[in-house]
């Protein structure tokens, strides 16, 4: 088991017992980085690449919540089922590699979780999300109880180490970054990035953990919108979205789908995949008048 240093504040023992099995993964992932860095071998439930390395961390997430004492149910992007491996109340929805395309270029990717207790159908069960990011050190964002804090681990020690608490998003100095390709963005889009964005420093490297890391130590705005071809846009609502929403709020931010909140909104499937956007509520509000019209 990894150690955290000091506990986790406001935290009960079980969900802090569920991070800590979730920060070991994040370090055994890291460790098997090098061994797992050749191309695709199929696709996966949504016909996305498959990369060796997304197959062996999600089976790290079933082999360590397997009769599990918390969780009792388990929902993945490389998955077509949800599956029951323990007894627990909560429920982990996840994207075990986001960005994984990255591989290639060794360029960041990540893991991001939504933990649920209850049933994940109703998003008031949302306890907590955390991120963890394989960069030059490995970070983990976790939010829960409207706070968001940042880890470092320590591979000398074996340790994490609070890096960073009570995260928000800064109110100047913003950055940005706008996912798929320009010229099919709506119109309206378009109009808001040239008129409110120009500014701002332009960030996006093609994993959603590390291009809202930027965002969440910066402030700004970051999207993946729905698209001329695909008005759904790219993101999984509860492997992706939901989780970073979460994230986003709790650091005095705003997260919405064009229309709705994503914390508020309605889901019809835990496949549910929705344009996204996140940032400071001031942009946020600039941007829906641009998209309302």
């Amino acid at each position: 088991m990894i150690y955290i240093v000091g506990k986790i504040d406001h935290m009960t023992n079980n969900l802090e017992s569920i991070i800590d099995d979730l920060f070991s993964i994040g370090v055994t992932i890291r460790n098997l980085i090098p061994e797992y860095t050749d191309g695709s071998v199929g696709t996966n439930v949504y016909g996305d690449s498959q990369k060796k390395l997304d197959i062996m961390s999600n089976e790290l997430f079933i082999e360590k919540f397997t009769n599990h004492r918390y969780v009792g149910k388990l929902a993945s992007e490389e998955m077509d089922n949800i599956i029951e491996k323990g007894s627990g109340s909560y429920m982990l929805t996840f994207d075990p590699l986001d960005g994984s395309s990255n591989i290639d270029t060794n360029n960041l990717f990540g893991t991001i979780v939504a933990i649920f207790n209850g049933n994940y159908k109703n998003i008031k069960n949302l306890e907590a999300s955390m991120y963890l990011l394989y960069g030059p050190s490995l970070t983990s964002v976790v939010a829960y109880n409207n706070n968001v804090d940042e880890y470092i681990y320590n591979p000398n020690k074996k340790e994490w180490h609070i890096r960073k608490s009570g995260l928000k998003l800064q109110k100047k100095n913003w950055v940005y970054g706008i996912g798929g390709i320009k010229k099919e963005w709506p119109d309206w889009l378009k109009s808001f990035e040239h008129e409110h964005l120009e500014g701002f420093k332009q960030r996006y490297g093609g994993a959603l953990v590390g291009d809202f890391n930027q965002l969440l130590h910066y402030g700004g705005f970051f999207a993946y919108p729905e698209l001329n071809g695909k008005p759904n846009g790219k993101y999984r609502a509860y492997f992706e979205s939901i989780p970073i929403a979460l994230i986003t709020e709790y650091a005095d931010g705003f997260a919405v789908d064009g229309i709705n909140h994503l914390l508020k909104r309605e889901y019809s499937s835990i496949m549910d995949v929705i344009p996204s956007y996140f940032g400071n509520l001031e942009l946020l509000d600039t941007m829906m008048k641009y998209r309302n019209g």
